[in-house]
């Protein structure tokens, strides 16, 4: 039953659903996915992978590896990472806006401001690093 539910999914749903740490993908260690229902609905959206322990302290692993880099990253570089991710929020706002509204059973129409609205604050985050002092 979950295969057809699967292929009859929104086209602007993920296909992908893996964990991702460490800049790649990976499936979980335990093996498990859930299947994930829309609240608005009721219906199947598909399957989610079930993280167990060891994929947290997979994400942990990495992302202490990965912090003194970022850490000695200079202020106006992250920045500019930040300011890199909202045009690509906006640039995929309608794709987001459907997930969000499967997933969280909000109406469709108001989930492109929230999306805009995500962007923008990253927008605000990255202007306030040349105020960071210390």
């Amino acid at each position: 039953m979950l295969q057809r539910a699967e292929s009859s999914l929104n086209p602007r749903l993920p296909r992908h659903r893996g964990l991702s740490s460490g800049g790649a993908w990976h499936a979980s260690a335990g093996g498990r996915d859930t299947e994930r229902f829309s609240p608005g609905t009721g219906e199947t959206i598909g399957t989610a992978v079930d993280a167990s322990a060891e994929d947290v302290n997979r994400a942990v692993i990495a992302a202490r590896q990965a912090f003194p880099s970022w850490r000695d990253t200079p202020a106006q570089h992250r920045a500019k990472a930040i300011r890199h991710a909202a045009p690509a929020l906006r640039e995929h706002a309608e794709e987001l806006a459907c997930l969000d509204a499967i997933d969280g059973g909000n109406p469709l129409p108001a989930m492109p401001s929230d999306v805009g609205c995500r962007a923008d604050y990253l927008d605000t985050l990255a202007g306030l690093v040349p105020g960071i002092r210390g």
